[in-house]
């Protein structure tokens, strides 16, 4: 898997827009959220945050839809897996509100997270 960091920026600040940007493989997904905090719109972050603490999987469809509501993810991670495989193909960390951390082994969405974000530095080796 390979790994992206870059700062959160006006235009991809929250989490629908980079769900948009990685694509239909994300929506056809189901998604496991670890230690998710967010804010923002309280109804969609606290939605975010029951799933998360209650270890359940959502559909991405669903996903987006919470996401498209407003809400800000501080904290947390969100992992992406494909129909009835065990293994994540997306990795979405949110750190601190700042940074975005995006590990996957879709050369696609690296494609694409890499146009949108040239300053993305590599992190692989750290993970």
């Amino acid at each position: 898997m390979r790994w992206l960091t870059f700062k959160v920026r006006d235009e991809i600040r929250d989490l629908s827009a980079l769900l948009r940007l990685v694509g239909d493989r994300a929506t056809g997904s189901t998604w496991r959220l670890f230690w998710i905090e967010a804010a923002g719109y309280p109804e969609p972050a606290a939605e975010l945050q029951r799933i998360s603490d209650a270890s359940e999987e959502i559909n991405g469809r669903e996903l987006l839809k919470l996401a498209s509501q407003g809400p800000q993810i501080i904290e947390g991670e969100l992992h992406a897996f494909d129909a009835g495989s065990s293994s994540a193909w997306l990795v979405i960390k949110a750190i601190d509100r700042s940074l975005w951390d995006v590990g996957t082994d879709d050369k696609t969405v690296e494609a694409a997270v890499r146009a949108e974000f040239p300053e993305a530095e590599d992190t692989t080796a750290h993970h």
